[in-house]
C-alpha cells in the first residue's frame, strides 16, 4: 500500500455528507469503533482538520460507497490520548508505524489550524 501526503494550512469548509458519524469523545471508544467500521475495507482518502487553538478535531474516512465522519476523539499535534488513537488509525489502516508517529506527533505540530490529506493506493 502506498500513499500520498499533503497539507493546507487555514480553516476548511466542511462539507462531507457522511453516512456514518462517529461521535464518542473518549479516544479509545471512537479508535474501537472506527477500526470495526473500517474492518478490512479499503479507505480511499483520510482527511485531519485540526484547531489547535479552539480545541477543534475531526477525521473523514472516504471509502468507495460511503463516508465516515469521526467528530472529536481522534485528534493530533500533541501528546495525548487523541494523538495516541490518530496513530494508531494510521497504523491500522497500514502507513507504517514509524512514518505514522511522524505524521501523528511531528509533523501535524506544524499546523495550528489546517488539515492533513492522505491518498492510499492499494
Amino acid at each position: 500500500m502506498n500513499f500520498v501526503l499533503e497539507y493546507e494550512k487555514g480553516e476548511i469548509e466542511l462539507n462531507h455528507d457522511a453516512e456514518v458519524i462517529v461521535k464518542s469523545g473518549i479516544s479509545s471508544k471512537t479508535l474501537e469503533l472506527t477500526t470495526k467500521i473500517i474492518g478490512s475495507s479499503e479507505v480511499k482518502s483520510l482527511l485531519h482538520y485540526r484547531d489547535g487553538k479552539k480545541a477543534i478535531y475531526y477525521t473523514i474516512l472516504y471509502f468507495e460507497n460511503y463516508t465516515v465522519f469521526i467528530n472529536s476523539g481522534i485528534a493530533s499535534g500533541y501528546v495525548g490520548s487523541g494523538s495516541s488513537a490518530f496513530l494508531e488509525l494510521l497504523v491500522y489502516l497500514g502507513i507504517e508505524r514509524e512514518r505514522a508517529e511522524e505524521i501523528a506527533e511531528v509533523e501535524t505540530r506544524k499546523i495550528t489550524q489546517g488539515s492533513l490529506k492522505i491518498d492510499f493506493y492499494y
